[in-house]
């Protein structure tokens, strides 16, 4: 009954040579279906499912939109009321599908993933490696001192609106473990998969209330290096669409992508060093940017990111996690928009400037 009552509209739209539907069939065939069957029917779809059958019938609209709604706060219990500046069915289809790729929320805590999640990333890294228990409680890479590290920061976003967990999350995961977790779900892997929704609940519950509360803020221009070791090439390949032959500054043919790892920018140009803001060392929690790392790190490709006020499609903006950072949860869609060549002021080679527009997962 569900697959059918999903699939009504194609069915009651196809045309046949031996019998076509009178006009507006369908459309009345969805109109004497009981609403309390279509909401309870809703509730036991899937997300991708739900945002289908918001476009079977327009009555069914506003059915799936309180169905998403409520999935979504059964589900993240943070999120604030009487919130209408997301697309809760577009959420709830992301969630939906971010589960299917990292499994469900387990019932242990991301902090408890700290160790694996750490040790993992820095084998990512090619840095020694050393044991995990550089990582654990007491160990110079423990959860504990990277708190001590990034508290200044943490209180920083927590004075601007965040709830301290999470940003705590997004502070230490962002900069301990974005490769580990950008692997693990474009390989299916269940791995730190409390560490991936504890970094994605965080950011979609920021935007909810950042949008609630400021109704058409937007993020400046922000800027990442595509390449290097910190690029954005090396937590997720997918910005390799950049780069595929025929995107020159005179031809940006459509290049539209999903990111799968956490995109973290900044407000100001990079310069001399790649090493994000802040970066967890391989071990004792220092950072990753060192005197060598700073002088043969240079930025040449440039991704230039434009944020847009959040509409109906979703949230369209990049979120302040610092005075110049921002972050940008995995899963979210990027556009070419054109391609800008620049003069590189650190080797004076040739550089390019890919100026793209964003669109989060929810």
């Amino acid at each position: 009954m569900i697959d059918s009552l999903v699939a009504g509209r194609r069915l009651s739209s196809r045309k046949t040579s031996r019998c076509k539907p009178p006009c507006g069939s369908g459309a009345l065939f969805f109109a004497e279906v009981p609403p309390e069957i279509v909401a309870e029917i809703m509730s036991h779809l899937r997300g991708l499912d739900l945002a289908s059958s918001a476009s079977v019938a327009s009555i069914w609209t506003p059915l799936a939109r309180e169905t998403a709604d409520a999935q979504l706060r059964r589900r993240i219990p943070n999120l604030p009321r009487h919130s209408t500046c997301l697309n809760w069915v577009r959420a709830f289809a992301s969630l939906d599908a971010f589960e299917r790729a990292v499994g469900p929320k387990p019932p242990h805590c991301w902090w408890n993933e700290w160790p694996e999640l750490r040790m993992a990333e820095t084998k990512m890294a090619g840095a020694p490696c050393g044991s995990v228990e550089v990582f654990r409680r007491g160990g110079g890479g423990s959860c504990s001192r990277a708190l001590l590290k990034y508290s200044r920061g943490i209180g920083w976003m927590v004075a601007t609106g965040w709830p301290t967990l999470h940003a705590a999350a997004c502070l230490l995961l962002g900069a301990g473990g974005t490769e580990a977790m950008g692997h693990a779900l474009r390989t299916g892997s269940s791995h730190y998969a409390a560490s991936a929704h504890a970094l994605w609940e965080s950011l979609l519950v920021r935007a909810a209330h950042l949008t609630l509360a400021c109704p058409g803020w937007t993020a400046p221009p922000t800027y990442a290096c595509l390449g290097g070791r910190f690029g954005l090439l090396v937590s997720d390949p997918a910005w390799s669409n950049l780069l595929r032959p025929g995107v020159t500054c005179c031809a940006a043919p459509d290049t539209t992508f999903v990111t799968s790892a956490l995109v973290q920018t900044t407000s100001s140009p990079p310069g001399g060093s790649e090493s994000p803001e802040g970066a967890l060392g391989s071990s004792a929690g220092s950072g990753a940017g060192g005197a060598a790392d700073a002088s043969a790190a240079v930025c040449s490709d440039i991704v230039v990111f434009l944020s847009q006020p959040a509409d109906s499609c979703g949230h369209r903006s990049l979120l302040l996690s610092s005075p110049q950072g921002y972050h940008l949860p995995p899963m979210a869609t990027i556009k070419l928009e054109r391609v800008e060549d620049v003069n590189s002021t650190h080797t004076g080679v040739p550089a390019r400037r890919f100026v793209v527009t964003v669109r989060c997962p929810f």
